[in-house]
């Protein structure tokens, strides 16, 4: 199985070189049939079941579900080379369908939404959140960092760090306008939400879990507590 998993990508390899494309699904039939007998004699393979087994390795990479080091390495390296032959990028369409949905609603996918395309939008925004900062899978290349880079600036998508400057920055506003902290009753659901954040904070940082096992966001809450020392009573 190993073997043949090479032998796969480097007979695609020299397809390319000899063609200098790759063949879509979507390719008629006459022309999936002129290659076919090329496949059989380098690999006794048809073109079309190669197209297949490529399209479905480019999928495994870029979900994270090849987890072959070697294989990873491996397609790595060819995505380098010949990314630009690829007609259909899984990670390019997954963009545009996140571009898509905020265009049409004006907001971010949520993971809490009733339809699942929307929650695994969400999710593959974090997925390459985390790949992106770990220069990891695709974001090796500048290529994959470059379009990031432009999406994150360009639809404004903030980190988890950002996000939590920017709430605790909302509640010391609040507490500076009311002199009190928020109440979780209030019909105000701006001020329910602080106040429910304030609880979340509390166990997060009693656990050091999440976001407050950064010893950064750490210590401002240390600081934020101790300018407003009145108000907390931990």
């Amino acid at each position: 199985m190993k073997n043949r998993w090479i032998k796969n990508l480097h007979v695609l390899r020299l397809y390319i070189i000899k063609y200098k494309n790759i063949l879509s699904l979507q390719d008629s039939a006459v022309n999936i049939q002129h290659f076919t007998s090329w496949y059989k004699v380098q690999n006794n393979t048809t073109v079309l079941s190669l197209i297949r087994w490529i399209s479905t390795q480019n999928i495994n990479y870029h979900n994270n579900k090849m987890n072959n080091p070697e294989r990873i390495n491996l397609f790595e390296a060819f995505i380098e080379d010949y990314d630009n032959f690829f007609d259909n990028n899984i990670w390019k369409y997954n963009l545009q369908k996140v571009k898509d949905y905020i265009d049409t609603y004006h907001c971010l996918p949520n993971r809490f939404s009733n339809d699942k395309h929307v929650r695994g939008l969400d999710s593959w925004i974090s997925k390459q959140k985390i790949l992106y900062r770990r220069k990891l899978r695709m974001f090796k290349h500048n290529k994959y960092c470059d379009l990031w880079k432009d999406f994150i600036m360009k639809y404004d998508i903030k980190n988890n760090t950002d996000i939590w400057n920017d709430r605790l920055l909302d509640l010391q506003i609040f507490i500076d306008l009311f002199h009190k902290l928020p109440n979780r009753s209030s019909k105000d659901p701006n001020e329910s939400k602080l106040s429910m954040w304030i609880t979340t904070q509390k166990v997060k940082y009693k656990n050091k879990i999440m976001i407050m096992s950064d010893e950064i966001i750490r210590n401002r809450w240390d600081n934020f507590r101790s300018e407003n020392k009145s108000l907390f009573n931990y």
